[in-house]
């Protein structure tokens, strides 16, 4: 199931893949629909940013609600530019992430990482105009040290992320 293991009958099994465990522990890579597997990991995601976003903005220092800000102005020059943000995007969440003061969320990172990359490509970059609205709300809130505010501009955030991979989708009906 995981696909490093391939049994052939009347033959034996045979080791077809080791590489695929190192860089997909998850198992993402072997879900066929990208569309359904970007709205399950918003579900996770919606389960988990919003109180990450939270406890950043009560636990983040100056220089780490800089460095946010700092990766948020990255994403929009870049998104004003036409070249890909999704590096920078990753780096966002990262850092929020890494100012909750918490190794767990930091350690969780890898997955809202594959969350992003994987909403972006299915997206096709396409709706980045409300991904640099959303990322400043929630910037903003943690600038204030308000963690409801933060929570909830996370949940706009993603909420309008999910929504618009629905939307593609029933266009692609």
């Amino acid at each position: 199931s995981r696909g490093i293991l391939e049994v052939r009958r009347g033959d034996g099994t045979y080791v077809i893949s080791t590489v695929y465990m190192e860089n997909d522990v998850l198992g993402f890579g072997q879900i066929k629909d990208r569309y359904q597997l970007a709205l399950d990991l918003f579900d996770v995601r919606l389960m988990i940013e919003p109180e990450i976003a939270a406890l950043a903005a009560l636990r983040a220092t100056r220089e780490q609600v800089e460095k946010i800000e700092e990766y948020a102005k990255e994403v929009e020059e870049l998104f004003n530019q036409g070249k890909p943000y999704l590096e920078k995007d990753i780096l966002f969440h990262a850092e929020i992430a890494r100012a909750t003061g918490n190794q767990v969320t930091t350690n969780l990172m890898p997955v809202i990482q594959s969350g992003i990359s994987l909403f972006i490509d299915v997206t096709d970059y396409s709706i980045a105009n409300k991904t640099i609205v959303t990322h400043r709300e929630v910037l903003e809130a943690i600038k204030r040290h308000d963690p409801e505010g933060a929570s909830e501009a996370m949940k706009r955030h993603l909420e309008n992320n999910r929504i618009q991979i629905k939307l593609l989708m029933k266009k692609m009906e």
